[in-house]
């Protein structure tokens, strides 16, 4: 009796645990509006500019001579004068882009697509997709997506300045309970 080609087993086996999602996928329309709606709304490109920023240590509340600045002795001593100022940088740049690369661009597409079909009915979907495929529907998300980006800054730069006023406080204070602590160690 001759064998079946393990490749030829495999494959069949494969394909048939992935046809019955392909069709559920594709028998869906309301799972279909919604990526539809993703697609008009440029979820994904929106992530990924996003994402690239993510990365970006200067002027986030990760960057080390932001914090630095807040306080100079956080670094244990060390400052950007020192010449081990380059492995701090490197440490947090590290750091930061290992945080931003949890989650991707299609891993938003894939979020905001089960929302949608989540809580919008079929005929709010159709209605939603007509709303931004028309000339109004585009130009809205353009101004949208521009006005996002706007946000995003400006939020930067006001929590930044709260951020340095909290962690000022909340410095102060370290110090008063430590200062407790030293006298009475309970």
């Amino acid at each position: 009796m001759k064998k079946p080609p393990v490749l030829f087993v495999l494959c069949f086996a494969l394909a048939s645990f992935v046809t019955p999602y392909v069709h559920a996928v594709q028998s869906n329309p309301k799972q279909q509006l919604a990526r539809q709606l993703t697609k008009l709304m440029q979820v994904k490109r929106v992530a990924s500019v996003f994402l690239s920023k993510c990365t970006t240590l200067d002027g986030s509340y990760l960057d080390p001579k932001r914090i630095y600045a807040s306080d100079p002795n956080y670094f244990g001593g060390v400052s950007p004068q020192s010449t081990y100022w380059p492995e701090i940088v490197a440490t947090y740049t590290k750091y930061q882009a290992k945080a931003c690369h949890a989650v991707t661009a299609d891993d938003y597409v894939n979020f905001y697509a089960r929302e949608y079909e989540k809580t919008m009915t079929e005929n709010e979907l159709r209605a939603t997709v007509k709303f931004f495929s028309s000339s109004s529907g585009r130009h809205y998300n353009s101004a949208s997506i521009a006005a996002g980006t706007a946000l995003q800054s400006f939020m930067v730069d006001k929590m930044s300045v709260a951020v340095k006023a909290a962690l000022k406080d909340a410095q102060t204070e370290m110090g008063s309970i430590s200062a407790k602590y030293s006298m009475d160690r309970r």
